[in-house]
């Protein structure tokens, strides 16, 4: 009863879980038509399970029960999983929104992104300012 094939069934069962969520998440989050910022913060909050969340309670419900060990084996390979696949789908999700910031930059008129590089002005013509400080002053 013990060994790999308990080991390999409770992989398996990890796996069918995390996608199963996942896929309801993103079944509601199109239902209901989510923006992507809010889809990508339910996928990322729905899947969240941790040891130091698992082991306290399995602890109290179980108490010194002689096959913790066991009882805790599906959240021993749940955690790591999560954390693996939530880093591999947050680094997508980064390299997706900096390509739409770059294109969206790249829609932008020249005039702007030559100013908003070169002073910080978000695109506003810094030149009416430049010599207030030469008005200003008594000489």
């Amino acid at each position: 009863m013990y060994g790999i094939g308990l080991t390999l069934q409770v992989l398996g069962s990890v796996v069918i879980l995390f996608t199963t969520v996942s896929l309801l998440v993103l079944g509601v989050s199109s239902l209901v038509q989510l923006s992507r910022e809010d889809f990508i913060a339910g996928l990322f909050c729905s899947v969240k399970k941790t040891l130091a969340m698992g082991v306290p309670l399995a602890q109290l419900i179980f108490g010194g029960h002689a096959n913790l060990g066991l009882i805790l084996l599906p959240i021993m390979f749940y955690h790591p999983f999560q954390l693996f696949v939530c880093g591999l789908l947050a680094n997508r999700f980064a390299s997706q929104a900096s390509e739409t910031a770059q294109n969206l930059e790249g829609a932008r008129p020249r005039a702007l992104r030559t100013f908003a590089k070169n002073d910080g002005s978000r695109g506003r013509d810094p030149s009416p300012c430049r010599n207030r400080k030469l008005l200003t002053t008594k000489g």
